[in-house]
């Protein structure tokens, strides 16, 4: 039987937090489900040997007792992959929702320039800020803030633009949060804004053109959001007994990273410190 997709396009892979499957979308009205992690890695060189890629959002993805952990999966899947010279790559949700969003938002802005993407919830908004270069957009900024419906609309304006000034601003909505939505909306209300209720559909065929335009020529960054930690890690060593800070990895630090640094012989273990922010 064959089960490869016909499709000469990237194909997306992607959890669902509602169940435990895996989908893949390659533009077509009904997507693929798996539900068993290792026929999945068995089918990868027969399911992806047409596509021009595989796209991978399935960080949140609990492989349950069949894999440790999300990380052995994805390894596992990337062994595979690379076994069969498969082009793949694996993003996190927040960088593969907001590529979806520039996306459909069809935005084009110069180098330099910003893009304010404001996420309301139910009583919060959480802004993340993104500045367009030529390797792609770069988050510069995560605030989350308090905001109060019954309040003056202006005086929400002032606390999400403050003394930003962004080129276009993106809202977008959930299911649980109609009305902050529809408030949002007046509150920011301008020539820049594009409004989503919703986040959109991943299963499009711009935004599989868009990404496969990415896989193929990797200086196309249109709606490319580019890799950054997510959390600040710092590296450490205990030298005569005391601590040392020897590496600090800051949050939205853009990967990949490295570095040298120079250490005598240690007589005692490197440690790590993982800061949840």
């Amino acid at each position: 039987m064959d089960i490869s997709i016909k499709s000469n396009k990237v194909v997306i892979v992607q959890s669902c937090d509602a169940d435990d499957n895996l989908y893949i979308y390659s533009g077509e009205p009904k997507s693929i489900k798996y539900n068993d992690t290792n026929k999945f890695i068995k089918d990868i060189p027969m399911l992806f040997k047409n596509v021009k890629g595989v796209l991978l959002n399935i960080f949140r993805y609990n492989p349950k007792n069949e894999f440790k952990s999300n990380l052995h999966f994805c390894e596992a899947i990337k062994a595979k992959m690379d076994e069969h010279n498969i082009r793949h790559y694996f993003d996190s949700v927040k960088n593969f929702t907001h590529s979806l969003l520039f996306s459909n938002s069809k935005i084009s802005i110069k180098t330099r320039n910003k893009v304010l993407v404001v996420v309301g919830v139910i009583e919060t908004v959480q802004l993340l800020e993104y500045e367009y270069t030529e390797n792609g957009y770069k988050e510069t900024t995560i605030i989350n803030l308090s905001i109060n419906i019954q309040e003056d609309s202006k005086i929400a304006k002032e606390k999400i633009l403050c003394s930003r000034n962004p080129k276009k601003i993106i809202l977008v909505g959930n299911p649980d949060g109609k009305e902050l939505t529809k408030f949002l909306r007046i509150a920011l209300k301008s020539d820049k804004l594009i409004a989503f209720d919703y986040p959109p559909s991943c299963n499009s065929q711009s935004f599989i053109n868009e990404w496969t335009k990415w896989f193929m020529d990797k200086t196309y960054t249109k709606y490319f959001v580019m890799p950054s930690n997510a959390r600040t890690y710092i590296l450490g060593s205990k030298i005569d007994g005391k601590n040392y800070s020897l590496i600090t990895l800051n949050s939205l630090q853009i990967l990949p990273f490295s570095t040298d640094i120079t250490l005598r012989k240690l007589k005692e273990d490197l440690f790590k410190i993982k800061v949840v922010e």
